[in-house]
């Protein structure tokens, strides 16, 4: 990611300060929640409705609001893993199931 020409220097920057790893998100049916690791302490989680748009045998195309603005995300289930295709650039993040405690 951080080679793309056309990433920013602003985006290069939290790329490199230790950014991955730290997003947690949690799906339901028709709701969900993300927050940084870092920042699970600053308050109750706001759950959000999440509405699946499309979907095939291993993707699915998920629709939620986000500061007043429609944000599509199309997740795919390869080989046990779970990814994202996200910004412009349309990059992987791939997301681990959390691990019991």
């Amino acid at each position: 990611m951080p080679k793309h020409p056309e990433v920013t220097q602003k985006a290069r920057a939290l790329f490199e300060k230790d950014f991955f790893g730290q997003l947690v998100i949690i799906n339901g049916p028709n709701r969900g929640a993300a927050y940084l690791e870092n920042d699970h302490d600053q308050g109750p989680l706001t759950f959000e409705a999440r509405n699946v748009i499309e979907r095939g045998d291993d993707w699915m195309v998920s629709s939620h609001e986000l500061l007043g603005v429609t944000i599509n995300t199309k997740w795919f289930c390869e080989d046990g893993r779970i990814y994202a295709l996200v910004s412009r650039w349309e990059f992987r993040e791939y997301f681990p199931p959390l691990q019991e405690q």
